[in-house]
């Protein structure tokens, strides 16, 4: 698989040719498949409500680990969630229009990312391959000079930097 890198200051600036035509591809096949803009609009509407209430929800994690009160974080993110989910409510009588589908999407994305999760779990669980995993991980870390997080031990051996 092709990757290039953008910019020469910025190491996470890549273009990935293939994943761009996956990505057309499938944008396409979906204005094909819903046939009309009132079912794509049901399907963004739906999908704009709910990233409004998940991030409602996230920003009172955030503002609690960044030092706020509960009692200042609660009420304030209270009445944002409260309208977000006024929102989300009012969509979800467009499941049946098209809404069916980020619905769809989000459950075999959760499924996905818990499967993986719960994996990962057990695997380190039982000690499997814990030596070459931090060997990798260290190699891959020495080559791509950050210092954020660690890479996956999966990616490790197909960096292409």
């Amino acid at each position: 698989m092709a990757i290039e890198q953008t910019s020469p200051d910025e190491q996470g600036q890549i273009y990935v040719p293939f994943i761009n035509w996956i990505l057309m591809l499938a944008t396409l096949a979906l204005v094909l498949g819903f046939r009309s803009s009132a079912a794509l609009a049901a399907a963004y509407g739906i999908a704009v409500a709910a990233t409004m209430v998940i991030t409602s929800i996230l920003a009172f994690f955030v503002a609690r680990r960044f030092g706020w009160r509960l009692w200042i974080a609660g009420p304030i993110m209270g009445v944002f969630l409260l309208i977000d989910l006024a929102f989300f409510v009012a969509n979800l009588f467009k499941i049946a229009d098209g809404g069916w589908y980020p619905v769809g999407t989000a459950v075999v994305l959760f499924v996905v990312m818990t499967t993986w999760a719960s994996g990962r779990r057990s695997w380190r669980g039982t000690g499997a391959a814990t030596h070459s995993r931090r060997k990798s991980s260290r190699t891959c870390w020495r080559r791509a000079h950050c210092t954020v997080s660690p890479a996956p031990p999966c990616c490790s051996r197909r960096m292409a930097w």
